[in-house]
């Protein structure tokens, strides 16, 4: 139970539990009234929040002439499917910031005229020297 003898306003605001599930279903019922009830019409997921402090992942994208690569888009993905993007800046840098740590990422770069290798980051700590350098 959520919360009952909640008067009827329209809407209702309440804290999520901190309960990992693929199964969650909400129903809504009056109060000494066996039916009908609202329930929700599928499943939803509630994911546990992570508590681990962001960490940053930095590095440079070059081409094979070891020249920096600017306005690169390099795009970090986790295992749920999120992603982060970052743009290179004029000498090839980038940065992501706040990223949770204990997590592991897909790395990859995009570029008009420039194919790279993507990475694989097992992130524990603050990481820099992510580096790419273009197939071409």
């Amino acid at each position: 139970v959520v919360a009952s003898n909640i008067a009827n306003t329209g809407s209702f605001s309440w804290t999520v539990p901190n309960s990992t599930t693929s199964s969650a279903r909400i129903r809504v019922r009056e109060a000494d009234f066996a039916a009908p009830s609202g329930a929700s019409s599928t499943n939803f997921t509630i994911t546990a929040a992570s508590t681990a402090a962001g960490a940053t992942i930095s590095g440079q994208v070059t081409d094979l002439s070891g020249m920096a690569v600017g306005r690169a888009t390099v795009i970090l993905t986790d295992a749920n499917g999120n992603v982060r993007i970052a743009l290179t800046n004029p000498f090839g840098y980038f940065l992501f910031d706040e990223v949770p740590v204990g997590e592991s990422y897909a790395a990859s770069v995009r570029h008009k005229r420039l194919r790279f290798t993507s990475q694989l980051v097992n992130l524990t700590d603050n990481f820099t020297g992510l580096n790419f350098v273009s197939e071409n």
